[in-house]
């Protein structure tokens, strides 16, 4: 119904970055300038990006804020679409995005 992709751009991607950062390259740089709300949407099971991690990234960010799916891994979007999509569409509403 809803499979899980069989290609890992984003992991591709990561790993590129994460060399680019080894280089000396700071993603963070002016990210605390950036002052809309930012979502973390996680799932408790996800051994991919533990919470520590996210709590890390949201730190750069003036207005994050980290929301927990409980039971569900790091394809949170697969394993419940209905609850990921719920929890997206409170936070488009919430910037202005949604209609």
């Amino acid at each position: 119904k809803n499979p899980a992709p069989r290609w890992r751009l984003g992991a591709a991607v990561n790993a590129r970055m994460l060399k680019i950062a080894r280089q000396g390259f700071d993603w963070t740089t002016h990210l605390s300038a950036f002052t809309h709300l930012v979502l973390f949407l996680r799932g408790d099971l996800n051994e991919a990006t533990r919470l520590v991690d996210q709590q890390e990234m949201a730190a750069s960010y003036p207005n994050a804020r980290i929301e927990t799916m409980a039971n569900v891994g790091h394809y949170m979007m697969w394993e419940r679409p209905e609850e990921y999509l719920a929890h997206v569409r409170a936070y488009l509403a919430e910037i202005g995005v949604a209609p």
